[in-house]
């Protein structure tokens, strides 16, 4: 009983950080702790600007958890994330404890991922459910498998953020039949899609050119299978997809020379419907199963 009274009186607050796919790996990792720990949650958003904080705030997926931001007054910083790797997190079960981290691994939180996602308000719920019936109806049943393809920051950022080129893809591709698949392609950089080649010459498509990220998160969620990114968003996406029959293609180099080289152990959930695919040239000139047509100038040997 007295145990169980320490328990009571946790509190866990999680420092929020980054974009919507950051803010989800925060928000599980937390959540799973409070699980844990029998714990009282809120989220504290204090750091940000006004701005950002709003962005926050007006995610729809978010409105089941307490975001705080008053100040916090005597939280300890229980744990604060120092490499890229999951570790244990200890909680001090008599203290306030504010976690500080990016916690990136599905291992922080996949006991309860179940739960969390339940946590997670979808109010595209039935709109989407519609679309992908249309889909299905307008493509005589063609099964819809989603394709993720980030560009804008990480071109930038490329030291850190790996930006996938064209040999991942098309390797990615090959692993479903294009004439049994629409692709619904997902991209920051919609001008870019239009004009490659790889994506042009698939039989059936549909790119989407929508600026709101949560409709597109959860209608990328609800693709029967998933070609992510080195994202965390699109990972959310996929993780999120309740398909049990699903395949999730990921990438098997997650980030650039100047990033963490073997956190992909730590990122993609080690079972059978995920596959880590090379980007490696020599893999991908030697992709025979592929069916996708490919102009002539598009890529080198």
């Amino acid at each position: 009983m007295q145990k169980q009274q320490q328990h009571a009186k946790t509190e866990i607050t999680g420092h929020l950080m980054g974009g919507m796919g950051n803010l989800l790996f925060i928000l599980a990792t937390c959540y799973d702790l409070s699980k844990k720990y029998n714990s009282s949650l809120k989220f504290y958003t204090k750091m940000w600007s006004d701005s950002k904080r709003k962005n926050i705030i007006k995610y729809n997926m978010f409105k089941n958890f307490q975001l705080d931001s008053n100040t916090i007054r005597n939280y300890n910083i229980t744990y604060r994330e120092n490499n890229f790797f999951y570790q244990t997190i200890h909680v001090n079960s008599r203290v306030k404890n504010c976690i500080y981290g990016y916690f990136q691994s599905y291992k922080y939180f996949d006991k309860y991922k179940n739960e969390f996602i339940k946590m997670l308000h979808n109010p595209y719920s039935k709109t989407i459910e519609s679309v992908i019936r249309q889909y299905k109806q307008d493509n005589n049943a063609l099964v819809p498998v989603s394709i993720h393809v980030r560009r804008t920051d990480y071109l930038s950022l490329s030291h850190i953020h790996l930006n996938l080129d064209m040999k991942y893809y098309l390797n990615a591709i090959s692993h479903f039949s294009t004439e049994n698949s629409i692709f619904i392609i997902f991209s920051d950089d919609v001008e870019f899609i239009q004009n490659e080649p790889l994506f042009k010459n698939l039989p059936h498509k549909i790119i989407i050119d929508n600026p709101d990220d949560e409709y597109c998160f959860w209608l990328m969620s609800a693709c029967t299978h998933n070609i992510i990114a080195n994202s965390s968003y699109s990972w959310w996406a996929s993780y999120v997809n309740s398909n049990p029959d699903k395949l999730v293609i990921a990438p098997e180099r997650w980030f650039g020379p100047s990033g963490p080289q073997h956190k992909i152990r730590d990122i993609i959930p080690d079972t059978h419907n995920y596959k880590l695919v090379s980007i490696d040239s020599k893999i991908f000139a030697s992709s025979a199963s592929c069916n996708v047509l490919i102009g002539s100038s598009s890529f080198g040997s």
